[in-house]
């Protein structure tokens, strides 16, 4: 029959966009990126994820299939801002 699917939950990002002020931190254009990047390296290091994804969701999921195409399997988006990611 299907394989067994695997949900995960991904916390809004709107807080993601207050990042320290500090010469170190990521910029906000980069933070939710990286953020991005730590969830999907949680699923395990061979797991390709479909991502469902709307508005600002849309350009990190896009960026991130972009930068690591085999993690993510396929890309369901509403409402997606398309643009690139500074950094």
């Amino acid at each position: 029959m299907w394989p067994r699917p695997a949900a995960a939950f991904w916390p809004p990002i709107s807080s993601a966009w207050a990042t320290p002020a500090s010469p170190t931190s990521p910029t906000p254009s980069t933070y939710p990126a990286r953020y991005l990047d730590a969830w999907f390296d949680a699923l395990g290091p061979a797991q390709a994820a479909s991502p469902v994804v709307h508005d600002w969701g849309g350009t990190l999921a896009f960026d991130r299939a972009a930068r690591r195409p085999r993690r993510v399997r396929s890309l369901a988006f509403t409402e997606t801002i398309i643009c690139a990611l500074a950094g």
